[in-house]
């Protein structure tokens, strides 16, 4: 999960296939260690928290947002708020006992906005899970 409106579409798409198969959601926020793109900082300022960089303040407020999306859906719910690499962070999350797939999105927040393509975390985690991954176009 990220700060942008894709998200939504993302949490959704997960509810609904849980809901069909009797499971719940994860939701993961991975604290990148890189460069602080433009929408975590729009983010976090409609959200009115510091965003002094990557922390977990967004992360949480990211997480509090979508887990209310769950909730709306009926579909119970964890989350996980971890730091690191986001696409190694997410596969090895994903390896661990119970995890049915990872949903991710077509493309990520440095994604160009015209050409829809794999974004870089989607595609390592595509080449490396354990687990199907379903891409959702976002």
């Amino acid at each position: 999960m990220d700060a942008s409106t894709r998200s939504d579409r993302l949490v959704s798409f997960a509810c609904r296939t849980a809901s069909a198969l009797g499971a719940k959601v994860h939701l993961l926020y991975v604290e990148p260690v890189e460069n602080v793109p433009p929408e975590y900082e729009k983010f976090a300022e409609r959200e009115g928290v510091d965003a002094g960089g990557y922390n977990d303040a967004v992360g949480s407020a990211v997480l509090r947002r979508l887990e209310g999306l769950a909730k709306v859906e009926g579909v119970p719910c964890e989350t996980d708020l971890e730091h690191g690499n986001p696409s190694s962070v997410i596969v090895r999350y994903a390896s661990a006992p119970g995890v049915l797939m990872v949903v991710a999105g077509l493309r990520g927040l440095h994604g160009v906005q015209k050409v829809r393509s794999l974004g870089s975390v989607a595609r390592r985690v595509v080449e490396n899970s354990a687990v199907p991954v379903v891409v959702v176009p976002t």
